[in-house]
């Protein structure tokens, strides 16, 4: 009996101690709430809702994404980066341009003074070979390019527009399908010139003699002319669009700053066989055009719910490196040297280029795209407007065509059909 009464003694006392040795000082200083946490029940054991477990330190949970797909990065940016591209939009648009014709004067040199009833370009005159002298039963006419067809040219444009809190970044690409245009002028019969018995009429060509502004020699084509005009055009530009600068009114304004590139290619080609000189004459030019710069604009917009409908013209600092090439054979002489020339400049080629277009939206994630674009730009190089028309001073010489690179202005025009899909 003494040994249960002792053992329940010691058992009472222990109990009671072990509650006061956890008030205790412990390693560094006096637990509390404050440094271990606090149990759910309250702060003091023994108290409403106290627990019989260990304290543990308290932890704060926050709500943020549990993914880390890409490549192990904070879920904040996770975040972030999912919403950017949750906003952007890519749009197709199918163009139908129409862009300028060549030079629709007569092919060929232009004497400087013209004295009156003397040349007339759309007159038929006696065939006079240069060499040979005048041809029997033979007239010549001019030719020009006004049957070159450059409209209605299909094409595609793409372009991708990323949004972020401070602007949307879109980038932009199109390319035009190849111009291409040839023409035939073929040898015919005249009946009502010079004599009833009828006259092959020549396709011609005149070249200005060095040293004598008013005398023009001739080249013939016997056996028709060929001449082929094709153009190559492509672009791409990057911008940024700035936030609005006039928000909540009726007509939006935002500023566009980026860089525009565009590249314009034609060609003239000119072919055809003279039997009575036994030559195969070939005239050849190429232009090449590279023009790229800073651009700057504006883009104005009025938006509802179902429609926008928009403007945005801008202007690009262009600098254009272009090249020319001219290169002819047998044009007198079936014997003389062949020509090829080259020439590169570089040139101040402003440009302009205005958009107006409507959008209407079918559903939260694809819209409609009708607009019109016009473009126009200065200092470019055509091929048409880049041979010299000469021929040496001396009958016997031969013939002198050159390379004049000036510079022009190109234009074109045209609608556009898109389908803009928002991811």
């Amino acid at each position: 009996m003494p040994r249960r009464l002792a053992l329940c003694l010691l058992i009472a006392w222990l109990a009671w101690i072990s509650p006061a040795s956890a008030q205790g000082p412990g390693p560094q200083g006096p637990s509390g709430p404050g440094y271990y946490g606090m149990a759910p029940g309250g702060p003091y054991p023994g108290g409403a809702g106290s627990s019989d477990y260990t304290l543990q330190p308290t932890l704060e949970e926050q709500l943020v994404p549990q993914s880390r797909d890409i490549y192990g990065m904070d879920p904040y940016m996770d975040l972030g980066i999912a919403e950017t591209f949750s906003r952007s939009w890519i749009r197709t648009d199918l163009l139908l341009m129409t862009f300028q014709e060549p030079n629709t004067n007569y092919i060929g040199a232009t004497p400087t003074v013209i004295p009156p009833n003397t040349y007339n370009p759309s007159a038929l005159f006696p065939a006079v070979d240069r060499v040979g002298g005048a041809r029997d039963s033979q007239v010549g006419t001019l030719v020009n390019l006004a049957n070159v067809d450059n409209r209605n040219i299909p094409g595609l444009r793409v372009t991708v527009g990323i949004p972020t809190q401070l602007s949307t970044l879109e980038v932009s690409g199109f390319m035009l399908a190849q111009a291409n245009s040839n023409l035939f002028f073929p040898t015919t019969l005249d009946t009502s010139s010079f004599s009833t018995l009828g006259f092959s009429v020549l396709p011609a060509i005149p070249l200005q003699r060095v040293g004598s502004p008013t005398t023009l020699d001739y080249f013939f084509f016997d056996q028709g002319m060929t001449v082929n005009s094709s153009n190559d055009i492509q672009g791409t530009d990057a911008k940024f669009v700035m936030g609005a600068v006039t928000p909540n009114v009726e007509m939006e304004v935002f500023p566009i700053i980026g860089f525009n590139y565009f590249h314009l290619g034609n060609r003239l080609s000119i072919t055809g066989e003279d039997l009575a000189t036994s030559t195969n004459h070939m005239i050849q030019s190429k232009s090449n055009n590279q023009v790229f710069g800073p651009e700057i604009g504006l883009r104005l917009e009025n938006r509802n719910k179902w429609f926008t409908l928009g403007f945005e013209p801008k202007f690009t600092f262009g600098i254009n490196r272009m090249t020319g090439r001219v290169a002819s054979s047998q044009i007198f002489s079936p014997t003389e040297a062949d020509i090829s020339l080259v020439e590169s400049k570089t040139r101040f080629a402003p440009t302009i280029d205005l958009t107006a277009y409507s959008r209407i939206r079918f559903s939260e994630h694809c819209n409609l795209n009708l607009g019109y674009q016009f473009m126009a730009m200065a200092g470019a190089s055509l091929s048409d407007q880049n041979i010299v028309w000469k021929s040496s001073n001396s009958v016997t010489g031969p013939a002198l065509i050159g390379l004049q690179q000036d510079t022009h202005s190109f234009w074109m025009q045209g609608l556009n059909l898109g389908l803009e899909i928002t991811f």
